[in-house]
């Protein structure tokens, strides 16, 4: 005769037991196969009241705001005292894991139970959807005996009630072992079938608990990923915004880097770039509070520095332990970075594209937060935010690069601009020496050839004028020294220059000076707007000399023109503008009609006024000829 199994736990209810239920289990004989005794109408009245009320808390349990654990507990609890037997079990079926399976909590003697879902009577049970009720498990071959050899129990009576969902399906077994006193009956089943239903409720709400959890869980981690995402947007336009306001590379690097600590207070961002020899990581921008404590002057790693030398891609990358070795001034005294705490340390490499050139490094140190510490940002989500930084930067300095050799360039071209006018500019001081010289060896009167030498004099201090002007260009000087010049000496000036060189060609030239104050003017660059004016008037009137038996001509006439300001204008009696050059007349290299020129003058003209603050127009006359007009401050 097998042992009789351990005593059932104490209830936790103060409520005495239904009539039905014995206190003291019964030997392991036939005795509990024949039915309980018979009972008189106030117990049976009694045994229904009670039941009653356990389903009554039953189900005030499975309302309540309580956990899921413990209701299932309660229901376990209730069960085993309303029903009167030695043992009840709660099975959920784990689809995913396809066993049945109770737990501590849904298991009166408190073992957790696996049970694949095709075995035995609980198999039975999930098969058909169907309850079972046996008198005697071990006389029936549908039993597994497995349970009972490995929990040494002996399992007599038996009742398996099915729970299922609003759909229909089996989401777990109610099982219910030994009965106190006889075997389980119809009415019985039908108690257990109506805790059943109470259990398929407490399950149900427990899936939607987990649902929600579940999807909480989602929602955080939603939020968390937009938040995330949200701060490396704003992070990505604070870049552009600070590299699309910048005026130089110097300029953009703070910017960015201003917007990289605001949201990532570390304490050291720093971006190195490699010098122009090719021989360091120069810093050129820091933020952090160790930014103050950087050393003066130049912070530099040099190319043998082995952090430097992986970030070239001459000896492999460092990282971790290795990467704070090498910049940590207490195992490297070459670096130039503050001694301190540190944390962590990263670095990003500076570069366009793997195909192109490293172009510097991208260095943070203590970052608290986005590299790893940050509840909603990991390690992978900051190194995609400083990579991104490190490409926005690598393209304000490819852009700055290019940007700087296109200046050069665009120098080099309006030097060679300039030099051109200068050449253009020399033939009329030029032409001046040459006449006056050739005056001096036909000239007798020793006053007349000192004359001769002072004009010869100052048209080479114009000349040497003329290139230091382009030396001033060529170094970004550039600048128009204005004074009082009296109009007399303006005067005398363009006679000196023009007259005897326009009398060998022929040509007439007056001036008509009706204004005898003064200008604010830079002498030596209003003679060159003259000397273009003229000689291009010059040329018009020798490739179409002027009808009717008048002589060619050139006026220069000097006047008022109100509010402060004096009228100065270039007359010929030529052919006037070509209607081609109509719109161009001040473009460079817009030429018409002549051989050899180079179509500059007008153009140099009317820089040189306007860098006066005057004003330059030109104009073809009913009457005929051209005419230049100027405008330039009275002083």
């Amino acid at each position: 005769m097998a042992d009789a199994p351990p005593s059932p736990p104490a209830p936790t209810t103060a409520r005495p037991r239904p009539l039905t239920a014995a206190h003291a289990r019964p030997e392991a004989t036939s005795a509990h196969l024949r039915p309980a005794p018979a009972l008189s109408p106030e117990e049976h009245l009694r045994a229904l009241e009670m039941r009653l009320q356990g389903m009554q808390e039953l189900s005030h349990a499975v309302t309540s705001n309580d956990s899921v654990d413990n209701v299932l507990a309660a229901i376990i609890r209730e069960t085993l005292i309303l029903v009167g037997c030695d043992r009840v079990r709660l099975f959920r079926f784990d689809r995913e894991s396809d066993v049945l399976v109770a737990d501590a909590a849904c298991s009166s003697d408190g073992h957790r139970v696996e049970v694949p879902p095709d075995h035995g009577l609980l198999g039975v049970v999930v098969e058909t959807r169907r309850p079972v009720n046996v008198r005697d498990a071990h006389r029936d071959p549908r039993f597994d005996l497995t349970l009972d050899e490995v929990t040494r129990y002996r399992t007599r009576s038996l009742a398996c009630m099915p729970i299922l969902n609003s759909r229909g399906d089996v989401i777990g077994v109610l099982e219910a072992a030994n009965k106190h006193v006889g075997y389980f009956t119809p009415e019985d089943a039908g108690l257990l079938g109506a805790i059943g239903a109470q259990c398929s409720i407490a399950l149900r709400h427990a899936e939607l608990v987990l649902s929600l959890i579940d999807q909480n869980m989602e929602t955080r981690e939603a939020h968390a990923a937009l938040e995330a995402r949200q701060t490396e947007v704003e992070l990505l336009l604070g870049l552009e915004h600070a590299a699309a306001t910048a005026r130089t590379l110097q300029e953009s690097l703070d910017g960015m880097i201003d917007a990289v600590a605001a949201r990532y207070p570390a304490s050291f961002i720093g971006v190195l770039l490699t010098d122009p020899a090719g021989q360091a990581l120069e810093l050129a921008s820091a933020r952090g509070s160790w930014a103050a404590r950087l050393p003066e002057g130049r912070v530099a790693f040099p190319v043998a520095h082995p952090w430097v030398a992986g970030v070239l891609g001459d000896a492999p990358r460092l990282a971790g332990a290795g990467l704070q070795a090498a910049l940590h001034p207490a195992s490297s005294p070459t670096s130039p970075l503050p001694d301190g705490p540190w944390t962590d340390v990263w670095d990003f490499v500076i570069q366009r594209g793997h195909d192109h050139p490293v172009l510097g490094a991208l260095l943070i140190v203590n970052c608290p937060g986005p590299l790893g510490r940050a509840p909603h940002q990991g390690i992978e989500q900051a190194g995609r935010i400083f990579q991104s930084v490190a490409e926005r930067v690598a393209l304000a300095v490819t852009l700055a690069h290019a940007l700087d050799e296109e200046r050069k360039a665009e120098r080099l071209a309006a030097i060679g601009k300039a030099l051109s006018g200068v050449v253009h500019d020399l033939r009329t001081p030029l032409t001046v020496i040459g006449g006056y010289a050739r005056s001096m060896e036909r000239e007798p009167d020793a006053e007349r050839r000192a004359e001769h030498r002072g004009v010869i004099k100052r048209q080479i201090e114009r000349i040497q004028t003329m290139i230091g002007e382009v030396l001033d260009f060529a170094s970004g000087r550039s600048e128009v020294l204005l004074r009082r010049i009296w109009i007399r000496e303006l005067v005398t000036e363009l006679e000196t220059v023009f007259v005897q060189d326009l009398a060998d060609r022929g040509v007439a030239f007056s001036v008509d000076a009706a204004y005898k104050g003064a200008v604010k003017a830079d002498l030596n660059k209003l003679m060159r707007v003259f000397a273009n004016l003229v000689k291009n008037a010059r040329e018009a009137l020798e490739s179409r000399p002027p009808r009717d038996g008048v002589g060619p001509a050139i006026a220069i006439g000097i006047a008022e023109a109100g509010e402060g300001r004096v009228r100065l204008t270039v007359r010929d009696n030529g052919p006037g503008f070509p209607a081609a050059l109509a719109g161009r007349l001040f473009t460079s290299f817009a030429t018409h009609g002549k051989d050899r020129g180079t179509g500059l003058g007008l153009a140099m003209a009317r820089r040189i006024i306007l860098d006066h603050g005057g004003t330059l127009e030109a104009s073809s006359p009913p009457g005929g000829g051209a005419v230049i007009t100027m405008t330039l401050e009275a002083s």
